[in-house]
């Protein structure tokens, strides 16, 4: 059921992302915000389907469990947060290798904090 949803979720901001490239004049400031909103929640939901993908590989009969359910959500938001940072910053012309590099080091850094199990 998570993979329908996330599925969905990912044609409808694929849909919203593809009608305001193509009707919209990229000089409004709603068409900026609307392709970036639509951008990373397309570029998170992928990023969720996948990781789901990946951990049902390893269970039987496609059955996931819950924990990794969880995870794959959670990175799947981290992916389509920092998209969405990133994007941003490209719109109002802030995005330089420096910047960029620490919004992504910054994710890999929360990613490693909260992955980690007690040893």
């Amino acid at each position: 059921m998570t993979a329908r949803v996330l599925l969905a979720i990912a044609a409808t901001a694929g849909v919203a992302l593809a009608l305001t490239v193509t009707l919209r004049d990229p000089g409004e400031q709603f068409a900026v915000a609307s392709a970036v909103v639509a951008l990373s929640v397309f570029a998170g939901a992928l990023a969720a389907l996948g990781a789901l993908r990946l951990a049902t590989l390893g269970a039987p009969r496609g059955r996931v469990p819950a924990r990794s359910r969880r995870g794959a959500l959670r990175r799947g938001a981290e992916v389509g947060g920092a998209i969405g940072l990133l994007a941003l910053l490209r719109a109002v012309d802030g995005l330089t290798p420096l910047t960029g590099s620490f919004i992504v080091l910054a994710f890999v850094a929360a990613e490693a904090v909260v992955s980690a199990r007690a040893a």
